[in-house]
Formats: structure tokens, sequence, C-alpha cells
């Protein structure tokens, strides 16, 4: 199979998404009956100028020029050249909202209606930082246009949680047969074998490191873990929650 991934920032780069599409592009290059391409932007890497192709474990990475850093208003003039010539069997993209990617994708599947197109979306459009006015407005009006196309444009969508399909429904109209739940996996190496040496007494801490939104789940953590703390503690670390939560 002839398989292409999608998503703004690629190895080196670090982030969630970036480390999921790293890993389910190094699986599905270890089949020696599939050709792993990925798209990615064109742009400077702690100030180290990328290579515009190489070969990363199997992986045949492209890089793209763009004007700026900008992510959902990034444009990539080549990226509708590079889909319109070649042909591919999949198509996984990651993120919704990156209005030039999705214009060639459509173009694209126009073309060629036999590809399967997938998506992750990760999280909601503009999912972070929408107190600002021109930020709110800009959401309200991309999910608007997004939930026109995005149940034409993709095949299936990959949810890591069984709520996700909740907001994809309610904000952009997609199906939800569309949906299918796949968790976000761990490198097998770095579970531990065996439990730590404990008893109930002893101290429990858990780390979160990522933003504090409502969609990324954090509140559940916080919720189940409190189940276990005595009552003037659980108050007390409830009331914190809501207030970093809110």
């Amino acid at each position: 199979m002839k398989i292409l991934y999608i998503i703004p920032r690629f190895y080196p780069f670090k982030g969630g998404a970036e480390e999921n599409f790293l890993n389910l592009a190094r699986r599905v290059a270890k089949d020696p009956n599939n050709q792993v391409f990925v798209i990615t932007s064109k742009i400077k890497f702690k100030n180290e100028i990328l290579k515009s192709t190489e070969t990363y474990e199997g992986i045949r990475i492209i890089r793209l020029w763009q004007p700026g850093t900008a992510l959902y208003l990034g444009f990539y003039p080549y990226l509708l050249v590079y889909l319109i010539f070649n042909k591919f069997d999949v198509i996984h993209t990651s993120g919704i909202g990156f209005f030039w990617r999705e214009f060639c994708l459509i173009i694209y599947k126009l073309l060629r209606p036999k590809t399967k197109i997938i998506n992750t979306p990760h999280g909601p459009f503009i999912s972070a930082d929408t107190k600002s006015i021109f930020r709110k407005i800009a959401k309200k009006i991309g999910d608007k246009i997004l939930s026109i196309y995005l149940n034409y444009l993709y095949n299936i969508f990959i949810a890591v949680n069984p709520k996700q399909h909740n907001w994809m429904n309610t904000l952009y109209k997609i199906n939800k047969q569309k949906v299918h739940i796949i968790f976000n996996g761990i490198e097998q190496e770095y579970i531990e074998n065996e439990i730590v040496n404990h008893n109930i007494k002893d101290d429990v801490y858990i780390t979160f490191v990522g933003r504090i939104e409502w969609y990324k789940g954090i509140q559940n953590v916080l919720m189940l873990s409190l189940i276990h703390i005595s009552e003037p503690t659980r108050l007390l670390s409830i009331s914190y929650a809501v207030f970093c939560l809110k």
C-alpha cells in the first residue's frame, strides 16, 4: 500500500500529535509491502534548516516550503501540485481546520475518489486560547465552514476516547458511524514490568504535561484520584481543580 500522512509539524519536532503520527508511520513502514510518505512544512527547527526530503526509519519525509510559520493559516503552494501528480491508497491527516490542506484534499478526492482519507482531529478547531475576541470570531466562523464539508471529505475519523464523538457531532455534524476509537498507545519500553512496592498510606503523585483544556480530560484524572483522598483534603483539591479548569 502507498500511504501518505499530512501534518503541519513532524520529526524532529516534538509534541503529542507529532509523536502520535511519527509512531504510526514508523510502525506502518515496518511492513515491506508499504510505501510510507509524510508531507509537512519546511520551517526551521531550533534555527536549523531541515532538508526538503529525507528518509527516516523507512519513512519518506517531504517538507514543503511555506511563507511564515503559521499553523491553521499555513500555506504550502506545492501541496496541491504534489497531490494531483501522486496517487495514494490511504491519506491520513492530523487536525482539522487547516483550510489550505483541506482544499487540496477536496480537489484530490474529486480526482481520485477511491483513496481512503482518514483524519485524527486530536481536538476541536482552535481549541487553545479562545479568550481573545479575534480567536472567538475565527473559531465560530471556522466551525461553521468545517461543518459543511468535513463529513464529505473524510471516510474515517479517529477518536482517542469514547466521548470525542459528542463534540465532533455537535460542532461539525460528523456522522458517528464514521468515528472509530483507537486509544493513544505508549511504547512498551516505557512501561515498568512490576509495580513499585507501596502501601495505601503512601503519597501518590500524578504528573500531567499538557495544556489545561477541558477536552484534554485532566478533570477526569483529578476526579478519579480524589476518591482515595480524605474528605477535608478532597474539598480543597476539588476547589483547586475547578479553579484550574474554569
